[in-house]
């Protein structure tokens, strides 16, 4: 009964954790051909017209997204009505800014996903108020990049290691990184509870768009058993640098 309440206490953390991280996304979108649009990004709509929709500091993971075009040019004397040009979803990443574009065909295409960097907290956690008292949200320039501290991570790592498939833990080391701001080292780490060399490959090349320090990404190549392996990051890594 102890080993089970412990348990369900590392687990709560662990969903805790990936849901209290404050690296909010951005997002700015626009249509092919830069017609104005309206949008309603989950159950908010912003109807006035745009060429580019922009929203800031909003949670990472999976939004509702729906696009109208407003078109500028007059049919037979009259505005045209606003189409329906995407109605789905879009996926935003913590710590990132993601320019997208609704193309010729209705289909939602990612153009550019980069790092948001935020400045450096001397804490050695972070608190979610404190960082939205100050606006750190709001301010991206001569910010350095900060990894979750050792006492977060190690929680996190330790409920991966608990689970008993390499599928499982792959899926949670994903959901970790993508919602909690990781160095390097720290990515290496979670390669290593993996147990075959697919899953860590799996992991590396899903990890490298969210790392705070992609500069110090060789320091996984010592978490791979073949060469073959660091071959193909190395190269993974120079296409999407």
């Amino acid at each position: 009964m102890k080993t089970f309440i412990t348990s369900l206490a590392i687990s709560t953390l662990f969903l805790t954790t990936l849901n209290a991280s404050p690296l909010d996304a951005d997002l700015n979108l626009h249509l092919y051909n830069y017609e104005p649009i309206i949008v309603q990004f989950d159950q908010t709509s912003y109807s006035n017209p745009s060429e580019t929709f922009s929203i800031n500091c909003v949670a990472p993971g999976r939004h509702r997204l729906a696009v109208w075009s407003t078109p500028t040019r007059f049919n037979y004397g009259y505005n045209s009505a606003p189409v329906l040009v995407y109605n789905g979803f879009i996926d935003l990443y913590s710590a990132s800014i993601t320019s997208s574009i609704i193309t010729h065909n209705n289909s939602l295409r990612i153009e550019n996903i980069q790092a948001k960097f935020v400045q450096q907290i001397t804490s050695n956690s972070y608190d979610t108020h404190y960082w939205n008292q100050n606006n750190f949200c709001h301010d991206h320039q001569n910010f350095i990049p900060r990894a979750i501290s050792n006492a977060q991570f190690n929680q996190i790592k330790y409920s991966i290691g608990n689970k008993n498939f390499d599928s499982t833990q792959l899926l949670l080391a994903r959901q970790a990184v993508r919602t909690n701001p990781m160095n390097s080292q720290q990515i290496a780490e979670l390669m290593n509870v993996l147990s075959f060399e697919s899953s860590r490959m799996e992991l590396a090349k899903f990890a490298y768009r969210y790392s705070v320090d992609p500069q110090n990404y060789y320091l996984l190549y010592d978490s791979f058993s073949f060469e073959s392996s660091v071959t193909e990051l190395s190269s993974f890594i120079d296409h999407h640098s």
